[in-house]
């Protein structure tokens, strides 16, 4: 798993498998196609490029930390159906070009990626 982390160090997130889940490993909060970032909307809300997560408007969300050795238990069927239910409603494939700025998001990671919506919560 990649820990993400905030502009102060804390991890806030994990990448595993193309899935960003939250720190309990239990909810899907986006999905990576290629380098393009999608939250629980539908539509592109950033990049990672160069190890960081940006917004569309290119300012930094996240860094994406060296792999650690953190063994967080995950049902692996549950979030892969969880995201692949995200991915059934991505209607957007072309992500927009984004600026490389150097300053960090007023909004955090889960803000950035909940938008408006809730999270994918596994039954």
């Amino acid at each position: 798993m990649t820990p993400l982390s905030n502009e102060f160090g804390i991890t806030v997130a994990f990448l595993h498998k193309k899935m960003l889940i939250d720190l309990s490993g239990k909810y899907v909060l986006g999905l990576v196609v290629g380098n393009c970032v999608f939250g629980n909307q539908a539509d592109p809300i950033g990049k990672i490029f160069n190890n960081i997560l940006r917004d569309t408007n290119g300012s930094i969300v996240a860094k994406l930390e060296p792999e650690n050795k953190t063994k967080l238990t995950v049902d692996e069927t549950m979030l892969m159906n969880a995201t692949w239910e995200l991915l059934m409603k991505v209607k957007t494939h072309v992500c927009p070009w984004i600026p490389e700025m150097h300053t960090w998001s007023e909004r955090s990671l889960t803000e950035v990626l909940m938008a408006s919506d809730k999270v994918l919560e596994m039954a």
